[in-house]
């Protein structure tokens, strides 16, 4: 049975106990207010509808929540949002049990005392006796792998306060396996640890972060090198519904996006812009760290959220390398760069489609889970980069800051080491570092920002005629030193 059928069903399933169960006793016994149906005025209907419904549906055992601003239904495994229609239906049924089902219902002031009603009232933390911000784990169809630290377990069966969006269609205990997507990883990223880290990122992702990684995926390199078939591949594991897309970082960070309200109900945000387009660096931060953010609605009031999706980010350029400068950002990238493009005779055009049968999506959530596995083994409980993908954010760090790649060119650092040190006025500085950004096409700096980094590097710092400073660096390599115009060496 596909998705929407079983929405359907469990639709369908409500409406019927809601027509036997509903009375005015119980809604009264849900909002704690006696009241009289043929009294009751459009606005005071919607607000014990808005409240009545998810409490009763909850004992029902088909929970209606609002879940990131989407009216959602428990079908068994998993919530799935429903559509107008079928809210409008449940709506009904309740109306009529409750004795409410008159003209008045139809009408706008219903409407919008009923979305703000159960807004308030539909929310998990609500319905459910005891708080419950979700369960960290994958979801199967025959219960969830759970992640808790180093450790994980297996716990058979689906509980509504788990509050899980997608379920994988396959069996976890199983051990479902799928060569086509085997073999399109191993072609994708030959390198075996590169390989395990980017699935066990995945299924960190889909997971909800239980290992608190707080990490942005970030796929780049040829065109044509499998980066949109394996996001696809994966998306499809959860259903299309459960992945927002977005064009740049930017639309999700600004101040005024309304696409952040997606951010509490989806599982994954792909993005296909790797520019510098950035937007609000700290609004990025909170939301890949998953806290507490601002978020907007049309015709309605600013609401704070908490994000529940992981950002994965496939492009063929990488424009944002200057953002890396920034410890807080570079900390959370993980950058995977893919070389080399398939050849073009060799590439398997049906590929999407054989990956999109519920056999394959069984074995690729296993994959993920199993690597998700053996990376916590080998690692101690924690989501390490091997040592290529730490190699490839250094380089990219480097190149896209000027001044660490005049650093670098000029054989300093600020890093102790046993060779030779080298006190450096703040002019001389200055001018080597004009003098690379010129031959090397970066944009030159005020002195005001020149000294600010030099500050942040915590280099000893001596005061010199006219308020002016030298700085003593540590040297790596005592020649590029020298052509770098450095004014005196010490050893």
């Amino acid at each position: 049975m596909n998705r929407i059928n079983k929405v359907s069903k469990a639709v369908e399933q409500l409406c019927k106990m809601a027509e036997t169960l509903v009375t005015p006793e119980r809604v009264a016994e849900a909002v704690e207010i006696p009241y009289d149906p043929d009294k009751c005025s459009a606005k005071s209907a919607a607000a014990m509808l808005g409240i009545s419904i998810p409490m009763i549906s909850s004992v029902c055992g088909n929970p209606v929540l609002e879940i990131g601003g989407f009216t959602s239904i428990w079908i068994g495994t998993h919530y799935e949002p429903i559509s107008e229609g079928q809210k409008k239906k449940v709506v009904q049924s309740f109306a009529k049990g409750a004795g409410l089902l008159r003209p008045n219902i139809l009408t706008s002031d219903f409407k919008r005392e009923f979305d703000k009603s159960f807004t308030s009232y539909g929310k998990p933390e609500v319905v459910f006796p005891k708080p419950n911000v979700g369960v960290s784990g994958l979801v199967f169809e025959d219960g969830v792998l759970i992640f808790q630290g180093p450790r994980h377990r297996f716990v058979e069966g689906h509980r509504p306060e788990d509050l899980s969006t997608y379920c994988i269609p396959g069996t976890y205990q199983r051990g479902s396996k799928c060569p086509k997507w085997e073999k399109f990883m191993e072609e994708a990223i030959p390198n075996k640890d590169s390989r395990r880290y980017v699935l066990a990122s995945f299924a960190n992702a889909l997971a909800g972060d239980p290992l608190r990684a707080q990490k942005i995926l970030l796929l780049i390199g040829a065109a044509g090198a499998g980066k949109s078939t394996m996001i696809e591949a994966i998306a499809g594991c959860i259903g299309n519904q459960n992945v927002m897309r977005s064009d740049n970082l930017a639309q999700i960070t600004r101040d005024d996006s309304r696409l952040r309200m997606r951010l509490a109900h989806a599982t994954l945000c792909v993005s296909a812009d790797a520019s510098e387009n950035l937007g609000d660096k700290d609004a990025l931060k909170m939301i890949v760290s998953k806290e507490p953010i601002i978020a907007r609605k049309l015709y309605s009031e600013p609401i704070e959220i908490t994000p529940r999706a992981s950002l994965v980010v496939a492009s063929n350029e990488m424009g944002l390398s200057y953002v890396l400068s920034d410890p807080g950002v570079a900390r959370r990238f993980d950058i995977v760069s893919f070389r080399k493009a398939k050849e073009e005779k060799k590439r398997d055009s049906g590929l999407i489609g054989s990956l999109s049968t519920d056999e394959s999506r069984a074995g690729i959530g296993s994959s993920m889970a199993n690597a998700l596995i053996e990376h916590l083994k080998e690692h101690e409980g924690m989501l390490l980069r091997p040592k290529v993908l730490e190699d490839e954010l250094e380089r990219l760090k480097v190149e896209g800051d000027p001044f660490m790649s005049w650093m670098k060119a000029s054989g300093l650092s600020n890093e102790p080491n046993d060779k030779n040190t080298a006190e450096i006025h703040q002019d001389e500085a200055m001018e080597s570092f004009r003098m690379f950004c010129i031959n090397n096409g970066y944009n030159t700096w005020a002195m005001r920002k020149f000294k600010g980094r030099l500050r942040d590097l915590n280099l000893e710092e001596a005061g010199k005629h006219g308020g002016k400073h030298s700085f003593t660096f540590f040297v790596t390599d005592l020649n590029l030193a020298r052509i770098s115009k450095v004014v005196r060496l010490v050893p």
